[in-house]
């Protein structure tokens, strides 16, 4: 039922609304056609470098394949085989890395670069090298610096606008083998490591096992943001 308005009533207070005309921020341009390769190579050598990738770049992803089966060996066998297979680990991480390089938007890159979400995980990888290669103080160091240099062009393929399909595979399965290695180093399953403590205090302790894991499964996390964000592109 309406109530009829009765005049007696007071009538409600008037919301005042002010409006104020300001200048927006311009959003950000760039260029998408440069590229890592376009940019480094003259043209002669640029048209070379893209013929062999158009030949041969289908080993691409076999590369990476048996490189990340190296590294998973590399972490489960006996620390004597793992440092002779370790170098090979390394070698077959490379030409994966020189082709997902190249493809590298360099006006992107500039545009991230003052940005937190790339500083953060550089500086996740960066302490993963640093305390991981102290821990091992062998050999296998060099499959460390081979896995520091692959997460960091991994991170970079969010600069590419095409192969959302293969990028977000690439990150999934970076994102399971750094699930594994926190696992095997949690559970003392990798052998040979040299753990210290950091930091003693109050009866708690810091260790580079602790420092480790945490730094292992943050890298996994946004390995698999990337992933996140390929699959609903």
């Amino acid at each position: 039922m309406i109530r009829p308005f009765d005049n007696s009533e007071p009538l409600p207070p008037l919301v005042a609304l002010t409006y104020e005309t300001v200048l927006c921020t311009e959003l950000p341009a760039f260029d998408p056609v440069p590229t890592l390769r376009s940019v480094l190579l003259k043209p002669p050598h640029l048209q070379r470098f893209e013929y062999f990738l158009r030949k041969t770049g289908w080993l691409t992803m076999p590369i990476y394949g048996c490189g990340l089966i190296l590294r998973i060996v590399v972490c489960s066998v006996p620390a004597p085989i793992g440092r002779l297979l370790s170098p090979w680990a390394a070698i077959l991480h490379i030409p994966p890395c020189i082709v997902f390089a190249a493809g590298i938007r360099v006006e992107f890159v500039k545009l991230i670069l003052s940005a937190f979400d790339f500083w953060f995980p550089f500086a996740a990888n960066t302490m993963f090298l640093i305390v991981f290669s102290c821990v091992l103080r062998d050999m296998r160091i060099l499959l460390v610096v081979a896995v520091w240099i692959a997460f960091g062009c991994s991170f970079l393929q969010e600069t590419y606008f095409r192969d959302s399909r293969n990028i977000a595979m690439s990150a999934f399965v970076e994102a399971s083998l750094l699930v594994l290695l926190m696992g095997s180093i949690s559970l003392d399953i990798m052998d040979d490591l040299h753990h210290s403590n950091l930091i003693i205090a109050g009866g708690h302790t810091l260790s580079t096992k602790d420092v480790l894991i945490n730094v292992i499964g943050t890298m996994a996390t946004l390995m698999m943001r990337t992933m996140y964000r390929r699959v609903q592109e």
